[in-house]
């Protein structure tokens, strides 16, 4: 037997109060009369991107279908339940509450259910490295970065990289990517993540500059004011070196003076 029954989706937070839609008089007993919320499957695992079919009734004492408005309940912006299929935006732990909306006046509590939720990412299908648009002299760091594409063409978020490169004696990373070189030769960067790898060639140098200039700026500035500074690495002949990664720090010496 295949009974019908009218669902209303509200997609809020798990805390938040979402106010009951108001119960006709000729649908408030069949409302009263639901014992329990049966939902097919009980639990679900899906991965992003994907949509799955919960079959939901409504249920009184004896297992009989009744025809009885519900409500949904889920995380904001993260599961969506309409028309009996859910979908999700994000990976996690998440729930879904169904309950059933009872006329304002009534003595007992609704019948609900709660539906688990986990929700995982689609698979990593290649990873993407890339580094600044220098070159890797011994002596320098060049910083790299990393995107994870899954199988479906989407992008992971935050996902938490393993970086590593072929020969430390030429070249080590540290866990943002950032690829010192100790050595000259060549050197593969390495980049990891939930078992899929790419890596990125480079052939470190000897350093090649004999100067560096610090150009721009004032010599006395205010609060709020903005100064442009640019270095120059030139070699022992005087000819500038654009391709060399060059690295930035800033001290100060702070006012003696009271406030």
């Amino acid at each position: 037997m295949t009974t019908s029954f009218r669902l209303t989706c509200m997609t809020v937070l798990s805390s938040v109060l979402v106010t009951v839609p108001t119960v006709g008089q000729d649908r408030a007993g069949d409302a009263l009369r639901v014992s329990r919320i049966e939902v097919r499957p009980s639990s679900v695992v899906m991965t992003v991107g994907e949509s799955v079919r919960l079959s939901v009734r409504a249920l009184d004492v004896a297992g009989n279908p009744i025809d009885a408005p519900m409500r949904a309940a889920a995380p904001y912006r993260v599961l969506r339940f309409r028309n009996g299929v859910l979908s999700a935006s994000e990976a996690g732990s998440f729930e879904v509450v169904l309950t059933v909306v009872l006329p304002p006046d009534a003595e007992r509590d609704p019948a609900s259910v709660t539906i688990p939720v986990t929700v995982n990412w689609p698979a990593v299908r290649r990873i993407e490295i890339t580094s600044q648009p220098k070159r890797l002299y011994q002596g320098t760091t060049l910083a790299h970065s990393a995107v994870a594409h899954h199988e479906d063409g989407t992008v992971r978020p935050k996902p938490e990289f393993s970086w590593s490169t072929s020969s430390p004696a030429v070249a080590n990373v540290d866990e943002f990517g950032n690829v010192s070189a100790v050595g000259t030769g060549d050197v593969r960067v390495v980049v990891e993540f939930e078992g899929v790898e790419a890596e990125l060639p480079h052939t470190v140098a000897a350093f090649p500059g004999a100067h560096l200039e610090i150009a721009g700026g004032t010599s006395e500035v205010r609060t709020g004011d903005v100064q442009n500074f640019e270095t120059i690495l030139t070699n022992e002949r005087g000819r500038r070196l654009d391709d060399v990664p060059i690295s930035w720090s800033l001290s100060f010496v702070p006012d003696d003076e009271s406030i």
